[in-house]
């Protein structure tokens, strides 16, 4: 009995070291000299993963992890996903990564006043994002914002995503806020949107750029805005090399050439928008600036010189000319 008591002790003291070792090392730093990803499959349980983060050098006991991980319950947590994983991280802390689902967040930027064709071009380039996308969404239906995603995820949704929030945008603002007379419609209101968002780059010129348009359409005057003219002719596939939408400069004969989205030969608002709006245009055009302008020409600064009659306006002409010629 003396035996088998001594014997149990030893058994009991070896099994406890061995337990105090396999918790040193499940907290001890890892073996990684380098930060790297991690791409944990879907349906993969816990017996290959600790393996194979043996095989990436991550961890370097496997048994320590799978005894912790099934300690803890944690092996019924685990999240599938890409996972950054720095340098000398211990098991402990990955297996809190990779229970808590902390994968690792990409981000595709999503500039304002793109066309839905120049947004897939974004999407398409964006790494790690899956699946073509087929049909060009709707233009002016994205709402551009800087959005995250995994490995692995779908363009599509993204797409639905971006989606998703322009229609809670706007719904949200229809909800709240009337629209200014004479819009009547969301196709109205994110139209007039994407013409500010192309005329205008200053942001303390929104509300008074849309003000302006608001003005020349209670007054039944045609709105005669370049960026309509360009998309009637591009139908928002820009691709002339950094060169501008049309890789060259707007004709006369572009202004004199009949398309529905030619608001210097059509009254009102073009049929669609003409880009995607960002919020800041959005909300100019809820919000516009009260005021008598008529008419606005660039003033070699970036910004706009305003007019409230066509005699001052050709004044503020003459002086952008005038600034074209110097430069």
């Amino acid at each position: 009995m003396r035996i088998l008591a001594l014997s149990a002790a030893v058994f009991i003291f070896l099994l406890s070291l061995l337990f105090l070792y396999a918790s040193w090392s499940f907290q001890a730093a890892g073996p990684a000299a380098h930060d790297q990803f991690y791409m944990f499959e879907k349906g993969a349980g816990v017996k290959a993963l600790s393996a194979d983060l043996v095989e990436k050098n991550l961890i370097n006991n496997e048994i320590s992890f799978l005894l912790f991980a099934v300690l803890t319950g944690e092996y019924k947590n685990l999240q599938a996903g890409e996972y950054f994983i720095k340098a000398r991280t211990p098991m402990v802390h990955i297996l809190y990564q990779l229970s808590k689902g902390k994968v690792y967040k990409r981000f595709v930027t999503i500039p304002e006043g793109k066309t839905s064709f120049e947004i897939i071009r974004i999407l398409n380039a964006a790494p790690f994002l899956t699946g073509e996308v087929v049909v060009i969404p709707a233009e002016g239906t994205l709402l551009p914002d800087t959005y995250d995603y995994t490995r692995g995820d779908t363009r599509a949704a993204m797409i639905a995503r971006m989606q998703n929030a322009m229609t809670k945008l706007v719904t949200g603002l229809m909800a709240s806020q009337i629209p200014p007379h004479p819009l009547m419609n969301v196709n109205e209101i994110l139209t007039l949107a994407s013409i500010v968002e192309k005329e205008t780059g200053q942001k303390d010129e929104r509300a008074r750029v849309a003000g302006v348009f608001l003005n020349r359409l209670n007054k039944n005057m045609r709105l005669e805005t370049d960026p309509t003219v360009i998309y009637g002719i591009t139908m928002g596939h820009h691709d002339a090399g950094g060169n501008g939408p049309l890789g060259r400069r707007l004709f006369l004969k572009d202004l004199q050439t009949p398309n529905p989205y030619n608001t210097y030969l059509n009254a009102g608002l073009p049929p669609t928008p003409i880009a995607n709006a960002g919020r800041a245009s959005i909300m100019a055009v809820f919000n516009p600036e009260l005021h008598d302008y008529l008419f606005f020409v660039a003033d070699g600064t970036g910004g706009h010189t305003f007019a409230k009659t066509y005699s001052e306006h050709l004044k503020n002409v003459d002086q952008w000319r005038a600034v074209r010629k110097a430069e």
